[in-house]
């Protein structure tokens, strides 16, 4: 997936560093990995691209899953932060930051994500996903 991403996206989305979309809690210890974060890795060795796991999503908000629009907006309010960095300074969210999720269904979490880092200090956040939800 992250090579034919990689090789399919536009040449200004593969600029700078990638992020990946942290995994909600619960499903991070059911799968045992964080999909967004394999997918971010694949892209970065197929387009050689650094990966900074920056954001974390707090454990209070409920599962998106399932939830319209309206509801994935109001549950993801400040459910995204920074990480705190291990040696000080920022956390590498300077310039052009790429987040990278499997899926694209409402945009809630990657505006979320984008909200993060924006008041980090990211001066252009984008996005990638694998595939989009079509509402029917």
């Amino acid at each position: 997936m992250g090579v034919a991403i990689a090789a399919g996206a536009p040449d200004p989305l593969l600029r700078g560093m990638l992020v990946p979309v942290p995994a909600h809690p619960l499903r991070r210890r059911r799968h045992g990995f964080n999909q967004a974060a394999e997918l971010a890795r694949s892209i970065g060795r197929a387009a050689g691209l650094p990966v900074a796991d920056v954001l974390r999503r707090e454990a209070a908000s409920r599962q998106q899953v399932g939830l319209e629009r309206r509801a994935r907006l109001l549950n993801l309010e400040r459910s995204v932060s920074l990480r705190r960095p291990r040696r000080s300074g920022r956390p590498g969210i300077e310039g052009a930051l790429t987040l990278v999720d499997d899926v694209y269904t409402t945009g809630a979490t990657l505006d979320a994500c984008a909200r993060a880092l924006r008041e980090a200090g990211a001066e252009r956040v984008t996005a990638l996903t694998f595939a989009r939800t079509i509402r029917t």
